[in-house]
């Protein structure tokens, strides 16, 4: 599927029709497994071993896992995500971006500092446009400490991407 159902006065509207209006494209991806070893200074995807709901297939937990792939239905999706960082007594900055096809969204980057102690950086909502339907966003991190920092995954505490079908384009 790469566009929603358009409607016209006297079509008949099917049933694929409406259930695509009434469960749009959505998809909610997590870590149940911390992501050891990111490296200092350098944006990293992060990698998704669950998926909380996904019902149109958009993740795959087995290739290109940092990937939700939105190109499967062109148009405006809304995405939010969260990188958790893990314990760490060097450096001071924490971040996380969105990026569509590895170029990162404007105005999506988030910054929190200072950060040694556990941290969550939170993307808030925020609306991307899918084109092609080879279009896949990623939520990518970066810190500055002096060595490589995982991610945490520990009770309400993990890292998270989702994306919701908004409308066409």
């Amino acid at each position: 599927m790469t566009a929603p159902p358009t409607f016209s006065d006297g079509v008949v509207v099917h049933a694929t029709d409406l259930n695509f209006l009434l469960n749009p494209p959505a998809c909610m991806v997590q870590q149940n497994t911390a992501q050891a070893a990111i490296p200092a200074s350098t944006y990293t995807p992060i990698t998704f071993d669950a998926e909380s709901y996904d019902p149109y297939n958009l993740h795959s937990t087995s290739t290109n896992t940092s990937r939700v792939n939105i190109g499967l239905v062109l148009g405006w999706w809304h995405v939010s995500g969260c990188v958790s960082w893990a314990t760490n007594a060097t450096g001071n900055t924490r971040r996380c971006i969105l990026g569509i096809n590895g170029t990162f969204v404007n105005g999506s980057q988030i910054l929190v500092s200072p950060a040694p102690q556990i941290v969550s950086a939170p993307l808030p909502g925020i609306f991307v446009q899918s084109t092609v339907n080879t279009d896949y966003i990623e939520l990518q991190g970066w810190h500055d400490a002096t060595a490589s920092v995982a991610t945490l995954v520990s009770g309400t505490y993990r890292s998270y991407l989702a994306a919701r079908y908004l409308a066409a384009a």
